[in-house]
């Protein structure tokens, strides 16, 4: 059975705030296939650190059983994206 498990990114997405999230990530990817859904809407802040968190987030994520969604981006978590192409590697809903 596949699971979804929705996770709320904070205003300021920084190093600090990822690892907290990309701790919850670690613990729904240990319960099962499924699909990890990030609501980026209260992102307000993303510095170097939180994009390259982002990254090593999604790296970490097994593409073959897992499925990782950042959904309703802010309008700067989408600017912010698009500036980077991240936009282009992504998932978005």
């Amino acid at each position: 059975m596949k699971t979804m498990t929705m996770l709320r990114a904070p205003a300021k997405l920084d190093a600090s705030a990822v690892t907290s999230l990309a701790t919850k990530v670690r613990h729904a990817v240990d319960k099962g296939p499924g699909e990890i859904n990030i609501d980026l809407s209260s992102v307000r802040y993303i510095d170097s650190g939180g994009l390259g968190a982002m990254i090593l987030m999604w790296k970490s994520v097994d593409k073959t059983i897992h499925r990782l969604v950042f959904t309703n981006p802010s309008e700067f978590a989408t600017e912010m994206l698009k500036n980077t192409n991240l936009d282009k590697i992504f998932n978005f809903k």
